[in-house]
């Protein structure tokens, strides 16, 4: 049960978003924004996302970019980390970059780099 709740939760963000870029939004602010959430809503998923995490980081090393494309229950995981990373370091800023990651002109590359390195440093953290 606790799975489905999380599953609508996570579809609602989505619907909650639409209006967005679309298919030319980045996946990783998608994907990360509505995992985010249901993370938030969630103590299962949040629990999974951070042994996912972990496996990861084991498996393969520290990334070197943003998750793109999101596919896996990992990338997932990962997606999360970075827009809960971007939202750990602007506070009430963060919705506002994120609402500009989602519309077509996007982020622009500075600011990519700066979330690359605040998500490379939280999935660091998490491994730990």
């Amino acid at each position: 049960d606790a799975w489905l709740d999380s599953t609508i939760v996570h579809e609602a963000v989505h619907v909650a978003t639409t209006y967005a870029g679309g298919p030319a939004a980045p996946a990783w602010a998608v994907e990360g924004l509505a995992e985010s959430v249901a993370a938030r809503s969630d103590q299962e998923t949040a629990s999974r996302n951070r042994a996912l995490v972990r496996s990861h980081v084991r498996e393969h090393g520290l990334p070197d970019t943003l998750p793109e494309p999101v596919v896996s229950l990992t990338d997932y995981a990962l997606a999360q980390v970075a827009v809960d990373a971007l939202r750990e370091h602007l506070g009430a800023d963060a919705e506002g970059v994120l609402e500009r990651a989602l519309l077509p002109a996007g982020l622009t590359a500075a600011e990519v780099r700066r979330v690359t390195r605040w998500y490379r440093r939280a999935v660091e953290r998490l491994a730990v």
